[in-house]
């Protein structure tokens, strides 16, 4: 009988450590996928009545953005008096225009626009962290499509431009993919994406002092696309400049982080898991034992 009860109470033992393991096991692999990102749900199409009414809301949307900027930039002597209480209340009617695009047409390239250039507006009223926030979520939601690289590369520019944070800028502009091509494709819109991607990743790290590493990039895309050569010399040698005359290496935060990279997330999740089991196969072993 205790017998019996021996080999009850360790069966529950072992179905007990197995389940922690198989826990363990899954939550590696939660957290995994969500360091490494997944595939990019396709985006919705809208067609007929859906599509001219999303088109409509988001001009209009716009051209509220647009008045509102118009008015608000230029020599203050020159700018419209405009109260605070205004500026406020505008806002929130520029904000509202968009968000309500982007709730009403979820996972459309309109919204994914609206929600791009609601982040602008945000920027231009210093409201960085916010305008970054929005646009990351944006790159995250449209992952693996044409606007989610354009969401990446807005990211990337608003920590390089807005933050001053090369580092970080670099994180996010170094994901712009590069276009897979056939032999005689014409150069198209997302070529200048990953261009532009490229020049900024090299800007990036001349303001790190990495100049070989911004040479090599900037020679690989003389390579690549050797009808843009003459151009991308010429920026590569303004930013250059621009960067000795100014200094713009002192912009670089002092406390700046360097950060995990995916790859040592992923070793430090599955050495943990390693250990899980280690400490499993040894309590079950010692058991068999006694």
């Amino acid at each position: 009988m205790m017998n019996a009860i021996t080999g009850y109470v360790d069966a529950r033992r072992f179905i007990g450590d197995v389940l922690i393991v198989m826990s363990a096991v899954l939550l590696l692999v939660v957290l995994v996928t969500d360091s490494l990102g997944a595939e990019g749900v396709p985006l919705r199409t809208l067609r007929g009545e859906n599509y001219d009414a999303a088109r409509d809301a988001r001009d209009q949307a716009d051209l509220m953005r647009a008045d509102m900027e118009g008015r608000l930039s230029g020599p203050p002597a020159e700018r419209p008096q405009i109260s605070q209480e205004e500026i406020e209340a505008e806002t929130a009617k520029i904000e509202q225009a968009y968000q309500e695009v982007i709730d009403r047409y979820p996972h459309t390239e309109i919204a994914a626009y609206c929600a791009l250039r609601l982040s602008g507006f945000y920027v231009f009223q210093g409201n960085v962290d916010k305008a970054v926030e929005l646009v990351e979520q944006t790159a995250k939601e449209f992952s693996g499509t044409s606007v989610g690289n354009r969401a990446i590369f807005s990211a990337g520019m608003m920590h390089l431009q807005a933050r001053h944070d090369p580092a970080e800028a670099i994180k996010w502009l170094s994901r712009v993919p590069k276009p897979e091509k056939h032999e005689g494709t014409p150069y198209g819109e997302d070529d200048k994406l990953y261009l532009s991607a490229q020049e900024s990743l090299a800007k990036c790290e001349l303001l790190l002092q990495q100049d070989g590493k911004a040479q090599d990039r900037i020679t690989k895309l003389k390579n690549a696309y050797p009808q843009y050569a003459q151009e991308l010399d010429r920026s590569y040698q303004f930013e250059v400049n621009s960067r000795n005359r100014s200094g713009d290496a002192s912009l670089l935060p002092s406390n700046q982080k360097s950060g995990q990279s995916n790859i040592y997330r992923l070793i430090a999740m599955v050495s943990s898991t390693a250990i899980l089991l280690a400490m499993f196969i040894f309590r079950y072993m010692r058991k068999r034992k006694v």
